[in-house]
């Protein structure tokens, strides 16, 4: 205490102590600094070219071997893509360069090029003087001088550019070699896999394999006891050394997840009994936390369980690879399971996500159970046999005898997996029945079934077990997609419609309006289900080994083409543009659907002009699906050219109707004089136009009847259309009254009439026309104007037994 009764010399001490080391500091800092290295220099673009070519030679070298394997080949495809993304770098910096090189050549005159003496003009005697230079003609400009710093400075820029461009070719064909590479190891690949799936064994059925199967057993059991007492021995060890202590880790972290998930994946995910209704977000919610509630734990113990026994030596050799199928097979039938059960709900049909009858989700619940079951039992005897090496006979049995039990146990679920009941005849005669969802599930089940049986009969083991490993992958796949398109519809498509917290919290914070929000709401999940679609596409091929640049070459190189005359027909070609032809077409169809039914709806546009960008884009989709699908073909604008003069003639007789039709179709989109929802005369016959295709026009009239015009009618024809410029319109009552009643108190009578009705329009207002006399009345016109021209018949009506009332009781009815 006695230190800190003189503040004075406390404070002096404690300032020198910060100061001392803050120089200190600043003293290591500087140190360091300089005994780190310097950051190497970015490569030249020159520099990555040479690399990419050695390591593109590299892999282009070991693609000659002959006893390359799939996972030698992806190791390559994982080598090539650093390569190629070098030299795209590489050219990405050498475009501006090109292009600055040429602005500043084309800023630079031209060198003058010299004239050549004539040869005419002798020359000059030694001594004599020069010739005058030529006189310009009238007229024209002298030719400036060209200074020799430019010429230098053109010279050294054109020598520069050509260097350039140079390096500029040499990156394209680097790139193209790329390409031919990564095509090469995907028909590696490829061959590698048909060559797998398509290698033929003895059939099961056959007695000579059972002979050999039973004669090889005694070796494979002598194998499979060695790698026992092998794994045993070293498990020993590792006991007597401690090191298996190691293990209580995972096993105590996955005891732990364990048991905090079923702590909290009730409270979380619990799925009330009572609930009648439940909304879709909070099924898909619920059954998304099933699934990963159930799932995540047992990935992680299995991830940690695998790297604590590789950790600890306890996975030599040929032991790693079962222990890895073991944990990844496990974890696998975790996730099928608790994926079926957040879909099917087999006991909770209220919380379903997939509508289905108690007893069709009760059956495939129970499918999904013993299919996974099997299946972890399929993966793991494999990875047993490929680490025992067992005989041919033994894994062809073995193998044939799992694919068949999943088959069988699929069939047996699938046959009594029918559509529901109906009576077979009803009051109005025979019962057509309707189409039900699991129809072309169980066909192609079905079709898989007989698929796998018929290459297990006929020795294509590995065929019949890549199937069916490829149809529960694909089963798989296709449940996480289906469960992340609902969250994703439900959540980022569907939330901020709602008055929700969430929603009016969104809304406030991005500063956007309710109709931007919804607007840019459903373009995000739009384009997330695309992504999601496409992710799930690649990872259903993921197993052929197929990647997302593998596509289109490997479509393109599906089948051989051939030779007829001089004329090539390539098989994959046209199957390929067919199906671009198809799938461009069907997208377009689709966006055009949500455009129709999800997107333009939020907006503020009228409904015409929604059927006018709806048309228009199925329009440029159907052109855009053709162009595509015709340069899949190999056809370009000259070839195009050639065929649309060929079919210029049959258009000429046969098809000018149409084409006529189809003009006159894009005249009324583009001009919009008739839109959809117009009230429009056409003829004897009148009412709404309710859609505008290709060739005509639907009318739907009053009596509820369709009437098909030709676009070619309305456009060259005469239209009367009430809502063109407007839904007000006017309509007119003739009234006739006697003779003894006052004119002028008639008109303003007919005048309060029509402005008491609430709904005829103020503005303009009601008008009474005297139009004649007649014989026994004097004739009254009525022109009353409504907002919407659609209810002028009812307003007419009740103004006219209004009217009609008003001269009974006046008795200014004429007389008969």
């Amino acid at each position: 205490m006695g230190l800190f009764r003189h503040g004075l010399p406390v404070g002096r001490w404690l300032s020198g102590l910060c100061a001392g080391l803050l120089a200190l500091g600043l003293v290591f800092s500087a140190a360091h600094a300089q005994s780190q290295p310097e950051p190497a220099p970015a490569p030249s673009a020159q520099e990555m070219l040479d690399r990419a070519k050695q390591e593109l030679d590299r892999i282009e070298t070991s693609l000659r071997r002959s006893d390359l394997q799939d996972s030698d080949l992806a190791r390559l495809r994982e080598d090539l893509e650093p390569a190629a993304e070098s030299v795209s770098t590489a050219l990405a910096q050498l475009q501006p360069r090109v292009e600055s090189l040429r602005a500043r050549l084309a800023q630079l005159a031209p060198a003058p090029s010299a004239a050549a003496p004539s040869a005419a003009a002798p020359p000059a005697p030694p001594g004599a003087a020069a010739p005058p230079a030529p006189a310009a003609p009238p007229g024209a400009a002298p030719t400036p001088p060209q200074p020799a710093d430019a010429a230098t400075d053109r010279e050294a820029r054109q020598a520069e550019l050509t260097q350039v461009e140079e390096q500029v070719r040499f990156g394209n064909a680097l790139l193209v070699q790329a390409g031919q590479l990564r095509s090469t190891i995907a028909d590696a690949r490829r061959a590698l896999l048909t060559n797998r799936l398509l290698a033929r064994s003895p059939s099961p059925f056959n007695p000579a394999l059972w002979a050999d199967a039973w004669t090889s057993l005694p070796r494979d059991l002598r194998a499979l006891t060695v790698l026992a007492k092998d794994w045993a021995a070293i498990t020993g060890e590792r006991i007597r050394d401690g090191r298996v202590v190691a293990l209580a880790v995972p096993l105590a972290v996955g005891l732990g997840l364990l048991l905090l998930g079923r702590w909290l994946l009730p409270h979380i995910t619990r799925r009330d009994p009572e609930a009648a209704n439940p909304s879709r977000l909070r099924r898909v919610l619920v059954g998304t936390g099933i699934a990963l509630g159930g799932t995540v734990p047992v990935a992680i113990t299995a991830l940690l369980l695998y790297f604590a026994l590789s950790g600890i030596d306890l996975l030599p050799g040929r032991l790693a690879p079962l222990a890895r199928a073991i944990l990844i097979a496990v974890t696998f039938v975790t996730f099928a399971r608790a994926l079926a059960d957040a879909c099917f709900a087999p006991d909770l049909p209220a919380w379903r996500l997939i509508p289905m009858e108690d007893a069709t989700a009760r059956r495939l619940m129970a499918l999904v159970g013993i299919v996974a079951t099997l299946l972890l039992i399929h993966i793991i005897v494999d990875a047993l046999l490929e680490a025992t090496s067992a005989s041919l006979p033994i894994t062809v049995l073995t193998r044939s005898a799992l694919a068949m039990a999943i088959v069988l146990s699929t069939a047996i679920v699938l046959s009594h997996l029918r559509a529901p009941d109906r009576e077979a005849e009803t009051a109005l005669g025979p019962y057509v029945p309707e189409s039900h969802w699991n129809g072309p599930l169980r066909m192609l089940g079905w079709l898989l079934i007989v698929i796998v049986i018929g290459a297990v009969a006929t020795g294509y083991v590995a065929l019949a077990g890549f199937v069916v490993r490829q149809a529960v992958w694909a089963a798989m796949v296709a449940g996480v997609i289906f469960v992340a398109l609902t969250l994703v519809e439900r959540t980022i498509g569907e939330l901020p419609r709602r008055n929700t917290r969430m929603a009016l919290a969104i809304q406030s914070n991005v500063g956007l309006s309710r109709r931007s929000l919804e607007q840019l709401s459903v373009l995000a999940a739009g384009m997330l289900k695309l992504t999601l679609i496409l992710v799930g596409f690649l990872m259903v091929l993921a197993p052929f080994g197929v990647e997302s640049n593998d596509i289109i070459p490997a479509a393109r190189q599906a089948l051989v083409g051939f030779t007829v005359g001089e004329v090539t027909i390539s098989i994959s070609a046209v199957l390929i543009a067919l199906a671009t032809f198809v799938l461009i077409l069907g997208a377009t169809r689709g966006v055009q659907r949500w455009l129709t039914a999800t997107f333009l709806p939020t907006t503020e546009l009228d409904p015409g002009l929604r059927n006018s960008i709806a048309t228009a884009f199925g329009y440029l989709g159907f052109f855009a699906a053709a162009a595509f699908g015709l340069a899949q073909l190999g056809l370009g604008l000259q070839n195009v050219a050639i065929v649309a003069g060929a079919l210029s003639v049959g258009i000429g007789f046969g098809l000018q109707s149409i084409v006529n039709n189809f003009v006159s179709g894009l005249i009324l989109l583009w001009e919009r004089s008739i839109r959809v929802g117009d009230w429009v005369v056409v003829g004897t016959e009148q009412g709404y136009v309710r859609r505008i295709s290709v060739r005509a026009t639907e009318i739907e009239t009053f009596d509820r009847a369709a009437v098909i015009v030709p676009n070619s009618n309305l456009v060259s024809g005469v239209v009367k259309n009430w809502l063109h410029n407007g839904r007000s319109g006017r309509f007119t009552i003739k009234v006739g009254v006697s003779y003894t009643v006052d004119a002028d108190e008639m008109r303003d009578l007919l005048v309060s009439l029509a402005e008491a009705h609430p709904d005829v329009a103020a503005e303009p207002p009601p008008r009474v026309f005297l139009t004649g006399f007649g014989e026994k009345s004097v004739d009254f016109d009525l022109h009353c104007y409504v907002a919407d021209v659609g209810t002028a018949g009812r307003v007419k009506s009740e103004l006219s037994f209004t009217i009609l009332r008003e001269l009974k009781s006046r008795d200014a009815l004429p007389p008969r």
